[in-house]
């Protein structure tokens, strides 16, 4: 799975990326909106991932410059880190409803954690 790739300044933590696509070095950098280091982990996993994603789909070569191949692995970056934050407000469900599945789950891995994965 690998370390995430976080770092604190002020009170927000970012990701910060560096990849080769296509033969051209790219330092990605996003704020992650949160002073939290669990959720910012969790964040910037799912940002590793999506990052490595599009690096496989573009391949060895893809015809652009450096400055459109930044741009492009940017504003995709941004746009999975909106879909991110948005993944439970984007539902039609109360926030509270939410809270109540998400703590249900917390306490079902929390007793298996315990108690280990045959637990009944």
């Amino acid at each position: 799975m690998g370390f995430p790739k976080v770092a604190l300044r002020g009170g927000t933590y970012y990701w910060r990326k560096k990849i080769t696509v296509a033969g051209t070095c790219l330092t990605l950098s996003l704020p992650l909106r949160t002073g939290n280091f669990n959720s910012a982990c969790s964040i910037a996993l799912r940002l590793g991932t999506a990052v490595e994603t599009l690096r496989m789909a573009y391949g060895q070569s893809s015809g652009m410059g450096p400055d459109r191949l930044k741009r492009v692995f940017s504003d995709a970056m941004r746009w999975q880190l909106q879909r991110i934050f948005e993944d439970q407000a984007g539902s039609r469900a109360p926030a509270g409803e939410h809270a109540t599945t998400n703590s249900i789950h917390a306490e079902a891995w929390s007793f298996l954690a315990q108690n280990g994965p045959d637990a009944k």
